[in-house]
């Protein structure tokens, strides 16, 4: 019912759908269908924005997981921040599907939607977490400029335990597969978007591989990357991190690095961290003092803590942009430069 009377309200005389405004309720969340045509969720601030984020999920998430960071990226910090589903995901609950492509394709579609409808926004942040930094860093690769400009749509890339080697994740998932659903899962959803097996695509898989785009990466001419990875993380392995920050920072994109280490006592229900203990002994899960992969949709785990926090640093303040600088973040010792 509100939804359907914000629409009107929008509507102007000829009768024709308009864009919703730049400013609102920052309490609220707002599906993006109306406004652009794809599926998602936006918040909007109370007053005229000067930063845009967009957050791209992760893997069998969608836009409802990230309600919490839209409506703190409204509330707290003035920004307009939205999540999409990207076109070619499944159903809920399961949200199946790896549409690597059409994912970063619908993360530039946000970002320019925004850009142009609010001129008051001077940055533009992109955060993806998991499978979601694929997506994140194909939409950077793309080279996406602002509409009716010639300046890179996207300043900053915040890639949090991202997937940034298709290819690796396939094959892991693949050895993994025969005693774990989720893992064969995985695999088959990689193997739908690229059309087969690595041997018989590997031109399919090199495309969505984002660590052999930083070429194209480096092209779109990031104002500076962050990487946040726990180094336990028993789902996506942080040294896809590693080589992802070596690929950029020898084509001198500025990038800094989070490594994670012990984790805080929070839990998130239902969502419970993926260590590599966990993986081998899972009765050990529990006593495992290192954080392992996070839920995005998560306000309490230290690696997502750790990325809001550089995010918003990231759009606040000169200081806090990348360096090609390193980083420890530990639940005892706090954040510390790493040797």
């Amino acid at each position: 019912m509100l939804l359907a009377a914000a629409a009107l309200a929008v509507l102007p005389a000829s009768g024709e759908a308009a864009a919703p405004a730049c400013t609102g309720d920052p309490t609220r969340t707002l599906s993006t269908q109306p406004a652009f045509g794809l599926a998602g969720l936006y918040a909007l601030p109370a007053r005229p924005p000067a930063v845009l984020a967009v957050f791209a999920h992760g893997y069998r998430n969608a836009s409802p997981s990230w309600a919490p960071h839209l409506v703190a990226a409204a509330r707290d910090h003035g920004a307009v921040a939205v999540a999409v589903d990207y076109r070619g995901l499944g159903p809920a609950p399961d949200y199946r599907g790896w549409p690597a492509a059409a994912g970063a394709r619908d993360l530039v579609t946000a970002g320019r939607y925004f850009a142009a409808r609010c001129p008051s926004i001077k940055q533009v942040a992109l955060l993806g977490v998991s499978m979601g930094g694929n997506m994140s860093g194909l939409a950077l690769a793309s080279r996406a400029t602002r509409p009716g400009s010639s300046r890179p749509l996207f300043d900053f890339w915040v890639d949090v335990e991202g997937v940034t080697n298709l290819t690796e994740t396939w094959s892991e998932a693949s050895a993994s597969a025969g005693g774990n659903p989720y893992a064969a899962g995985a695999r088959d959803d990689i193997e739908k978007e690229t059309g087969g097996p690595f041997p018989q695509q590997p031109a399919a898989f090199q495309s969505r591989t984002v660590v052999m785009r930083a070429d194209d990466v480096a092209a779109a001419h990031p104002r500076g990357v962050v990487m946040i990875h726990s180094a336990e993380d028993g789902l996506v392995p942080y040294d896809q991190t590693r080589e992802m920050a070596a690929a950029l920072r020898s084509r001198h994109v500025p990038t800094d690095v989070y490594t994670v280490l012990r984790r805080t006592s929070a839990r998130d229900p239902g969502h419970d961290q993926t260590t590599l203990i966990g993986d081998v002994a899972p009765s050990l899960a529990d006593s495992d003092p290192f954080s392992g992969h996070a839920w995005e949709g998560s306000t309490t785990h230290i690696v997502m803590r750790t990325a809001m926090a550089r995010l918003w640093a990231l759009v606040g303040s000169r200081a806090a942009q990348p360096r090609d600088r390193e980083y420890l973040v530990d639940a005892q010792a706090g954040t510390v430069p790493a040797a």
